[in-house]
């Protein structure tokens, strides 16, 4: 059984690794300067904060057994220019104002990965331990990013995918998303509530 839960900032490491396995192969290029070390320090430092994008603030654990299993960062599209601009202010104090110059020039698909449909909840991020895939665990966080979506009285659910991460989407067809446009090698998928 798959319960769901608030994330909290004690969830930091967890949620770097998995983060950063969601963004693969590019958060070490984007967050870590090429390195994976670098990437999970500053990924674990946004995640402490609240606010911003990848802030636990925006994040549930999936759990089985009482172990972490997964994550899903999501938000109501209409935040999604107010955190872009709180990530850039906290990776400024995450990471030092160098780091943000660079990774701005290193960054063009972040920042156009940012713009969410106002009326629909944004999945930013979803990943699931290796070792609990096929388990039901992305299932289930899909089905409260769903709910969320429900009780903010939003039309739907939208995410970003990289269009060659064919296991992804096939899971994301099998929960009812549909290509709703195509952004270079990433496609927006949006799934209407009923």
């Amino acid at each position: 059984m798959v319960t769901i839960r608030p994330a909290r900032r004690e969830d930091a490491c967890l949620a770097a690794g998995l983060i950063r396995l969601s963004m693969e192969p590019w958060a070490d290029v984007v967050f870590g300067q090429g390195s994976a070390d670098r990437a999970c320090h500053v990924l674990a430092g946004l995640f402490r904060r609240r606010g911003n994008r990848f802030g636990h603030d925006t994040a549930v654990v999936a759990e089985r057994a009482g172990q972490p299993a997964g994550l899903l960062l999501g938000y109501p599209g209409d935040e999604a220019g107010r955190r872009s601009l709180d990530t850039a202010r906290d990776l400024l104090v995450v990471a030092g104002p160098r780091y943000l110059f660079c990774l701005a020039l290193r960054s063009g698909t972040l920042l156009a990965l940012a713009h969410a449909p106002p009326d629909r909840f944004f999945v930013s991020n979803l990943a699931v331990l290796s070792s609990c895939r096929r388990s039901g665990v992305a299932t289930a966080l899909l089905a409260w990013a769903e709910e969320k979506a429900r009780s903010l009285g939003l039309s739907g659910c939208a995410l970003d995918v990289d269009a060659a991460n064919l296991p992804a989407r096939r899971l994301y067809a099998r929960a009812g998303y549909r290509v709703e446009a195509t952004r270079g090698s990433w496609l927006r998928l949006v799934r209407d509530l009923d």
